[in-house]
């Protein structure tokens, strides 16, 4: 058993810091080029279809409040297999995406000091390993203290963008047409991963059956605010063509709102986002590992906890070391892909596992998805067309981690 030592606040905390993070710095660009100024509105499709994932990930926590989440919730509506194959393929996301906002948080710490790129990248999954070893308490205020400097950076942009929006700037809205905004609402959902890692945390949260699913809706509504505000200032207050353009969009807007302080400002914020982030995948790749071995998918030494701390410490040391490992034959573009494919897939299955376990009564005393089935359907069909933008590349790379997968699950059948 974990120890519940996490409050309604580092709930929270960790859903924020592990939602807002990376997506919004690096790929707010593309989204501009493919939407012109309806970028707006692809933040508010997003915001939808997210909110739907959020609402079944809300009854599900309550539902089967463990450490885990997706691989519990999936297992639990389809079975051992299924379970299997998502909790394999989440890891390998999650090692992607925790990879990937190491080597952001060197891009944004190279805007101050310049630094070995992987060096500096694995030296800082190393210390969230030993921070997360130590205690996810640690861990829980740690989040706190980044998520807050972090979201107050971009709120002070915000607020300084307001007085001098140029209504002028928002013609044509839609440069691209409708389809460029439904386009960019593909690239605008990877900066919306993140919530679910409450979940995965289930089982040290104090009083989960509330907790859970309040932290998981506050989480989409502080963070859809933030992005609408956001994408709102910037393509009001410059011009859109050259937020395309940019390599650092954000850093860009706020030189233009900010002379001087602003691209240190961004960057700071970028730097601190990345590290919550960071925080989080390390945690939600050790859980997942734990839950797993609960259910025997992995060695039984991957249950252990430490005596002191109380933390899974074999699986988050073990999978501190690959996800370092993984920066050495990795860049951002395949991580970024690889992680993508991966969510989009399981965010589905999350949803239509509602459908069985319903059927079935599971015990619930928490919250439940208002207009069932209608709900988690909708969710899995406005995921679907994100695949459509996957390179072939990271899809082999997907199938062969499957492959490897259901070896692996046959070999210890």
């Amino acid at each position: 058993m974990l120890k519940k030592q996490l409050g309604f606040s580092d709930a929270l905390a960790i859903g924020i810091g592990a939602t807002f993070g990376p997506g919004i710095f690096i790929l707010f660009g593309v989204a501009v080029g493919y939407a012109g100024p309806s970028v707006i509105f692809s933040f508010i499709f997003t915001t939808i279809a997210t909110a739907l994932c959020a609402l079944c990930h809300a009854e599900l926590g309550s539902m089967f409040p463990k450490s885990g989440g997706p691989y519990v919730f999936v297992k639990e509506g389809f079975g051992n297999f299924i379970g299997f194959l998502v909790g394999w393929n989440s890891l390998l996301a999650l090692v992607a995406w925790g990879g990937l906002t190491a080597l952001g948080f060197v891009e944004y710490l190279s805007y101050f000091i310049p630094t070995p790129r992987v060096l500096t990248a694995v030296l800082a999954i190393v210390a969230f390993t030993i921070l997360n070893y130590v205690g996810v308490r640690l861990v829980g205020r740690t989040q706190i203290a980044l998520t807050f400097l972090g979201t107050s950076a971009l709120l002070l942009l915000i607020s300084v963008g307001i007085s001098r929006v140029n209504l002028t700037l928002y013609s044509p809205m839609f440069p691209n047409g409708v389809v460029g905004m439904f386009q960019a609402s593909l690239i605008v959902f990877l900066a919306f991963l993140g919530f679910e890692a409450i979940t995965s945390v289930g089982e040290e949260i104090k009083n989960p059956e509330k907790n859970l699913p309040r932290s998981i809706l506050l989480t989409l509504i502080v963070i859809a605010a933030i992005y609408v505000a956001l994408a709102l200032i910037a393509v009001g207050t410059t011009p859109w063509k050259a937020i395309a353009i940019s390599e650092a969009p954000l850093t860009f807007v706020a030189n233009a709102l900010i002379p001087g302080i602003g691209a240190a400002y961004v960057a700071a914020c970028g730097m601190l986002m990345c590290l919550a982030i960071m925080n989080v995948c390390v945690l939600f790749c050790s859980r997942m590992a734990f839950a797993m071995a609960i259910g025997g998918a992995f060695p039984a030494q991957l249950v252990k906890t430490h005596p002191k701390f109380g933390t899974p410490a074999n699986a988050i040391l073990l999978f501190g070391a690959i996800m370092a490992l993984t920066l050495i034959v990795s860049n951002i573009d395949f991580l970024a892909s690889v992680a993508g494919i991966i969510w989009v897939i399981i965010y589905a299955l999350i949803n239509l596992s509602l459908i069985p376990l319903r059927r079935r009564k599971t015990p619930n005393l928490g919250f439940k998805v208002p207009l069932y089935p209608v709900t988690p359907i909708l969710g899995a069909i406005l995921l679907l067309p994100l695949l459509v933008k996957s390179d072939l590349y990271s899809c082999a790379i997907v199938l062969l981690w499957t492959g490897i997968g259901l070896i692996y699950c046959f070999v210890n059948k």
